[in-house]
């Protein structure tokens, strides 16, 4: 399918805005047996309050991401102190995995944990 320039068609969208490009979106249409893609302001495919939205959703996401990198940095200070007393870092790990599971998968867990021991044991 030929692809057909749309420049002239662009000139008046471009002429009366100087924007970065992230604030323009590409839109194709297919007229007859041509493919025609063009820039058109984003403000013209989303609306303002989608426009917000989004920019509110985005700066939330990377807010909580600010705070998950710093829990984590957190994190591993307290597991360098316990190493540091004397603790075994990879017990204590599984130790609060553990914890974080509901009641009934921890139970769940340990059974089948006793029962591969057990197995084990007994086929030796």
């Amino acid at each position: 399918m030929p692809h057909l320039s749309t420049e002239s068609s662009n000139a008046g969208i471009c002429s009366n805005r100087t924007t970065h490009l992230d604030e323009w979106d590409k839109q194709s249409q297919t007229i007859g047996p041509f493919h025609v893609e063009q820039l058109v302001p984003m403000s013209d495919t989303l609306n303002t309050t989608a426009q917000s939205r989004i920019r509110s959703f985005i700066e939330r996401i990377e807010r909580l991401k600010q705070i998950q990198r710093e829990a984590a940095d957190d994190m591993t200070e307290v597991y360098a102190e316990a190493k540091g007393e004397g603790f075994d870092v990879k017990i204590l790990r599984k130790v609060v995995d553990r914890r974080a599971l509901d009641p009934a998968a921890r139970q769940e867990q340990e059974a089948l944990l006793d029962l591969y021991e057990t197995a084990v044991r007994e086929g030796s």
